[in-house]
């Protein structure tokens, strides 16, 4: 099913995640990769490479710093991290929704199933966006989520 489409997600290393994750580096953030099976460990990776790659001439060590595939975890302590992030942004899966459920300012990327019937409900912090067989981009993602941290110079709300 869409939730479980691994190699599809890894094409979002070069699209909305991983830009905006590039993005998140610039103002000065953490990007850090939560994963579960040895798949999505191995999509965490290739997701935080491709970022590492958008670092800006001799910046690399810094980046290389303040982006990190996370160790494994069980649920209470991914659940904590969650609720303490600046903002959340992940495909469809369970972490993305608790983090949704959480408070934490997400948002859920999705491609194969429509991101107004399966996005994360309830949360005035929470967008939901794709469309049908297509990722966001980057260019697309970081407003939304910009928006919803409430980022310097940029309108925290719903």
């Amino acid at each position: 099913g869409p939730a479980r489409d691994l190699p599809r997600r890894e094409a979002l290393a070069d699209g909305g995640l991983g830009g905006s994750g590039g993005r998140s580096l610039r103002q000065g953030l953490a990007v850090i990769l939560p994963w579960g099976s040895a798949r999505e460990r191995e999509a965490a990776e290739a997701i935080a490479r491709a970022v590492r790659e958008l670092s800006p001439d001799g910046d690399a060590g810094d980046w290389a710093q303040r982006v990190q595939v996370a160790p494994r975890m069980g649920l209470r302590d991914c659940a904590r991290l969650l609720a303490g992030a600046h903002a959340v942004c992940g495909v469809d899966t369970g972490l993305t929704h608790l983090a949704a459920a959480l408070g934490a300012p997400t948002v859920a990327l999705f491609a194969a199933p429509e991101a107004w019937r399966y996005g994360p409900l309830g949360s005035a912090r929470a967008r939901a966006l794709g469309e049908d067989g297509r990722w966001p981009s980057a260019d697309e993602v970081w407003p939304h989520l910009m928006s919803l941290a409430g980022a310097p110079g940029e309108p925290a709300g719903p």
